[in-house]
């Protein structure tokens, strides 16, 4: 726990449970696993900015200020580390967005929901990948991600062109909800999972999100797991090429294609591998 000491963390807001609030970690007591923490309190420099605060409608980034300071001892309100800019000792920081990082936008997006607040608290949103952040007040560029039907929290971008990349402007940060924790799907197991897809934290994840059918052409080739065996210093998996023995001699005179592996095991018995394997001519 005490590397948490000096980290800024997302926590979990009490609106609708998405990690919106922030908090750097002021002290870690051990053993009693206590942490000290102070909030962060947003604090727009506009006028439009600033009806949207005082309307207690969320916000999640730009300039914030440092507020009030409590201990808890509850682990489950942390969501995940945040990288703000500006300096503490100043008592301001801002949240911006970074390249790579997946966030949650307000759907229909208007800074004057503010004029009518409580016509605006049940929130649709759109999933999105951050391709550039708001450099030299330039905005942030974006590209739309879509929930690959049939999972709970796979999410891939549909093409590669500007069909999907929107340019949200510096003067319209309040339009993004929250950030998703997310990962790269470098290794595919499953059937019909996309290409470069992306796996999102569900915890942060809203539920009203609809579902694409993954296009033919945006799917990727599962990759078979490798069966390992230690104890016998070998590794088979399917597409390998190996040598083999006949039963007269040591010597491995013929090839085969691992072409199938199935690993199966009766009750109360040892697995057993079986290798299926097409011969390989020279």
């Amino acid at each position: 726990m005490r590397e948490l000491f000096g980290q800024t963390w997302a926590l979990y807001d009490t609106v609708d449970g998405f990690p919106r609030q922030y908090a750097p970690v002021r002290k870690v007591s051990v053993p009693s696993f206590e942490i000290r923490i102070t909030y962060l309190e947003p604090d727009p420099d506009n006028e439009k900015d600033i009806r949207w605060f005082e309307q207690d409608l969320p916000v999640s980034a730009g300039k914030f200020r440092l507020g009030k300071s409590q201990n808890t001892t509850d682990l489950s309100i942390f969501s995940h580390v945040m990288h703000c800019n500006g300096g503490r000792s100043s008592g301001h920081l801002i949240v911006s967005q970074r390249k790579g990082e997946t966030w949650a936008l307000f759907k229909n997006w208007d800074i004057n929901w503010s004029s009518e607040p409580d016509s605006h608290r049940k929130y649709e949103y759109e999933i999105v990948e951050i391709l550039s952040g708001n450099t030299d007040g330039a905005g942030v560029s974006v590209a739309i991600f879509h929930k690959a039907k049939g999972f709970a929290s796979v999410f891939f971008r549909m093409g590669t062109g500007d069909a999907d990349i929107l340019q949200i402007p510096s003067h319209s940060l309040y339009q993004f909800s929250h950030r998703i924790p997310s990962y790269k799907m470098k290794r595919v197991e499953t059937k019909g999972v996309p290409k470069d897809a992306y796996e999102l934290d569900q915890a942060a994840l809203p539920g009203s999100i609809e579902e694409k059918i993954v296009p033919l052409h945006r799917i990727a080739e599962p990759k078979p797991e490798a069966l390992c065996f230690p104890s016998k210093g070998k590794v088979f998996q399917a597409g390998q090429v190996w040598s083999f023995s006949n039963g007269y001699s040591d010597i491995p005179r013929y090839y085969g294609r691992i072409q199938i592996i199935t690993l199966s095991q009766a009750f109360e018995q040892a697995p057993e591998l079986e290798l299926h394997v097409g011969s390989v001519k020279g």
